[in-house]
């Protein structure tokens, strides 16, 4: 039987008015150097650096705080979330969060924090705002948190970030299609979302009796209740398998229902593959590893 390890939480906050991204480097690497030398035992276990362009407005902050609370117990990452500012000035809140093991012989974890409030013109230089305060050799995933961030500033932290998380039930479809255009590499939490549906369509026709009914099927309906993105994903996937001659069709009147014709699901695969079927039944099966930001918010 396993042993239970029981937890504290360590916390530490730094306020920093009137500075810049420099300062800010080395106000962290002194926190984070007093948490390593605390009596309790801590490890510094991020998993990714986590780039968060925020809205301003309470319910915007409201949202990417139950975000990242949801996101810290179990993917401890550096968290940099940038945010406007009314006047010409960068003010920075840093946080270093430690859970503590009761039992000595066990060793805690520390992620860390920093918000940065921004004018526009600093905004416009994010990546020289978010560089400094990257953790090495980490992935540096950019959560576009709400579709009114400053183009500027996007601009310049897609091009320094690894990965691209978005919803599209926030910012919709036509967004998420202009950044897979533009070469991003995006993961849509509402994609996420619908990975036991897709399991469960594919699943339905895994037997090949089932299979040879397909032919036969003149119609699906994805139906859903409240508006949003969810059955339109799902039937934009559906028809992404139907054979190229078929059509598939959205009433335009009722947004939750799309219709499409079917063909046999290839699977939860979110990409496609161009290697031949000879090539895959050579390669020995392997499990992925999920990424942290590929799993359901």
């Amino acid at each position: 039987m396993g042993t239970r390890v029981s937890l504290l939480a360590e916390r530490a906050d730094r306020t920093l008015d009137h500075t810049d991204a420099f300062a800010v480097a080395s106000a962290l690497t002194r926190l984070n150097a007093e948490h390593a030398h605390h009596d309790h035992r801590h490890a510094a276990s991020r998993t990714l650096n986590l780039v968060v362009l925020a809205s301003e407005g309470h319910d915007g902050e409201d949202k990417v705080r139950a975000g990242l609370d949801l996101l810290g117990p179990h993917h401890p990452a550096r968290t940099l979330v940038l945010r406007g500012h009314p006047e010409q000035r960068l003010d920075a809140a840093l946080t270093v969060s430690c859970s503590v093991c009761a039992d000595a012989r066990a060793s805690g974890a520390c992620s860390d924090e920093i918000v940065l409030r921004a004018d526009s013109g600093r905004l416009a230089h994010a990546g020289s705002l978010v560089a400094p305060l990257l953790a090495k050799d980490l992935y540096t995933v950019l959560w576009l948190a709400s579709g009114d961030g400053p183009a500027e500033a996007e601009r310049e932290l897609r091009a320094l970030c690894d990965h691209v998380v978005l919803s599209s039930e926030v910012l919709g479809l036509a967004r998420a299609r202009e950044l897979l255009a533009a070469g991003a590499p995006v993961h849509d939490v509402e994609w996420g979302r619908l990975a036991r549906w897709r399991t469960g369509v594919a699943a339905a026709f895994a037997e090949a009796t089932r299979r040879a009914l397909i032919p036969r099927i003149d119609r699906v309906v994805v139906s859903a209740s409240g508006a949003g993105v969810a059955p339109w994903l799902l039937a934009g996937w559906i028809a992404g398998r139907a054979p190229a001659t078929s059509s598939s069709s959205c009433s335009p009147r009722a947004r939750r229902s799309c219709a499409s014709p079917p063909r046999a699901p290839r699977g939860p695969r979110t990409h496609s593959s161009t290697r031949s079927a000879r090539d895959r039944a050579s390669r020995p099966a392997t499990r992925r590893r999920s990424r942290p930001w590929e799993k359901s918010a």
